[in-house]
C-alpha cells in the first residue's frame, strides 16, 4: 500500500474484474476488502475502520466468509480494520480487530498481508500495553517479541520491503521503554528508509509518530514541524479521512496549515508580504554577536519590498533570481535558498544561489538535501527570524544539515 490511494484503486479494481471473469469468487471477496478500504481512507469518514461500503459490507459479508470457511477473508477483514483503526487513534479497537485477525493468522502463511500484519500488530501491541497495568503486559509482550524476530527476519531477507518498518517497530519500542533519544534516531531512521524505499504512508506514520514524541515532551513547536510533514505526506498518499483527523485532534499544530488553504497566496503575494518585525519577541537570536546580522535582515527588508514593486513587471522566474542574488548581495551571504508554498501550501524549494549563478528548482522542502529542512519549518510556523553566529548552540530546529555544513553564520527569514 505505499502507492497513492488513488493508483492503488486502480489496480486493486483491475485485479477484481479480472479474478471475477476467471470465477475466483475467494480472490475477488479480498480485493473487495482491500477496495472498501482504500476507498474509507480516501473519503470523509466518521469511522473509517468500519469496512461497510460500496464494495464491501462487513456487517452481510463476513459471516459469510465464517460460513464458507474463508479464513483467509476473514483474517483480511479484521486485519486491515485493525490497521485502520491504529491509524486513526482508536488503539481499544484496534488491538480487538487484531487479536480476531491473530486467530485466523495461520491461514495467511504464504500470502502476503502477512508481513503488513506482524509490522501493525506490532505498533497496537506497543500503543495498547501503554495502557494496560504490568500484570497484563506480559501475553502481549511476548507477541510484541515474536513480531520483533518474524520483522528482523524479513529486513535482513528484503530490505527494500521491510528494513523501515523493522526500525520504525524498534523506534516504538524504545520510546515505549522512554529511551527518547534512541527512538528519536529510530523514528528519524525510519522516515528516510521509507522515502528511499517509496513507502509513503509508512514515511507518514513515522513522522506522525515522531512529531506526538515531541509533543509528549512538551516540545510542541518541533511536534508541529513533524506533524505538518505528515500531513503533506498523508495528503500525497491521497488519505483525505487521515488529514482531515489530523486538522481536527491537532488542528493547534497545523495552523498554518488551517490558514493557508483559508486563505491562499500565490507565491507572488507572499513575497509582497514581509513578516519581519521590529521586536525582540518575534526574532531568535544564537551566538555572541548578532548585531551585524540583525541589522543586515532589516536591510534584506528593504530589498524584500523592493522586489515586491518589480513583480509587477516580473515574470516568476525572473523575480527570483533577481530576489535571490539581491538578498545575497546585501547580506553578504555565500548561499541563498528561497522557499515557497503550493496552492495547498507545501513547501517548495524553488531557487538555489551563490554569488556566481542561481538554481531554480521545485523540489518539495523535506526531499531537499541543500536546506536546513527543521529550521525553515520552524520559522514558518513561528514567523521569527533566526540568526546564529555560531554553532555552539544545539537546539531542536538546528538540524544535520548545519551541522554538518558547519556555516560561520546563517539566518532564516519568513517573508
Amino acid at each position: 500500500m505505499g502507492k497513492e490511494l488513488d493508483q492503488l484503486s486502480q489496480q486493486i479494481s483491475s485485479y477484481s474484474d479480472s479474478l471475477a471473469k476467471m470465477h475466483q469468487p475467494a480472490q475477488t471477496i479480498w480485493c473487495q476488502i482491500f477496495r472498501q478500504t482504500v476507498d474509507n481512507l480516501q473519503s470523509e469518514n466518521e469511522a473509517p475502520w468500519l469496512l461497510s461500503g460500496h464494495h464491501f459490507s462487513e456487517p452481510t459479508t463476513l459471516p459469510q466468509l465464517l460460513s464458507r470457511g474463508d479464513l483467509a477473508g476473514v483474517f483480511i477483514c479484521y486485519s486491515n480494520q485493525a490497521v485502520v483503526a491504529f491509524l486513526f487513534e482508536e488503539y481499544g479497537l484496534a488491538a480487538e480487530y487484531s487479536d480476531k485477525a491473530l486467530q485466523y493468522h495461520a491461514s495467511m502463511t504464504s500470502i502476503a498481508p502477512q508481513p503488513y500484519f506482524v509490522f501493525y500488530d506490532t505498533l497496537i501491541q506497543l500503543e495498547y500495553c501503554s495502557r494496560l497495568s504490568p500484570a497484563d503486559i506480559d501475553e502481549r509482550w511476548n507477541r510484541i517479541q515474536d513480531n520483533l524476530n518474524q520483522l528482523k527476519y524479513w529486513s535482513q531477507s528484503s530490505p527494500k520491503n521491510y528494513e523501515h518498518q523493522y526500525v520504525l517497530a524498534q523506534a516504538r519500542c524504545a520510546l515505549y521503554r522512554s529511551e527518547y533519544i534512541k527512538a528519536i534516531d529510530g523514528f528519524e531512521q525510519a522516515i528516510n528508509l521509507a522515502k528511499s524505499h517509496q513507502y509513503l504512508h509508512e514515511e507518514a506514520l513515522a513522522q506522525e509518530l515522531l512529531a506526538k514524541l515531541y509533543l509528549n515532551w512538551n516540545k510542541a513547536k518541533v511536534a508541529s514541524v513533524y506533524l505538518q510533514d505528515a500531513y503533506y505526506s498523508y495528503a500525497r498518499w491521497g488519505a483525505k479521512s487521515k488529514t482531515s483527523h489530523l486538522q481536527s485532534n491537532y488542528s493547534y499544530l497545523l495552523q498554518s496549515i488551517i490558514n493557508q488553504s483559508q486563505h491562499h497566496q500565490s507565491p507572488i503575494d507572499l513575497l509582497g508580504r514581509l513578516s519581519l518585525v521590529n521586536d525582540s519577541a518575534a526574532s531568535t537570536y544564537l551566538g555572541s554577536s548578532p548585531i551585524q546580522l540583525q541589522a543586515q535582515a532589516f536591510d534584506l527588508a528593504a530589498v524584500l519590498k523592493t522586489t515586491q514593486a518589480l513583480s509587477g513587471t516580473l515574470n516568476l522566474s525572473e523575480l527570483l533570481h533577481q530576489l535571490s542574488q539581491l538578498i545575497l548581495q546585501h547580506s553578504g551571504g555565500d548561499y541563498c535558498a528561497l522557499v515557497l508554498p503550493d496552492e495547498s501550501g507545501e513547501l517548495f524549494v524553488r531557487a538555489i544561489a551563490t554569488p556566481e549563478n542561481t538554481q531554480q528548482c521545485s523540489t518539495v522542502l523535506h526531499e531537499h538535501k541543500g536546506v536546513p529542512v527543521q529550521l525553515m519549518h520552524y520559522v514558518k510556523n513561528t514567523e521569527r527570524l533566526v540568526v546564529v553566529n555560531d554553532l555552539r548552540e544545539e537546539l531542536p530546529v538546528l538540524d544535520r544539515y548545519i551541522y554538518k555544513t558547519e556555516p560561520a553564520s546563517f539566518l532564516c527569514l519568513p517573508i
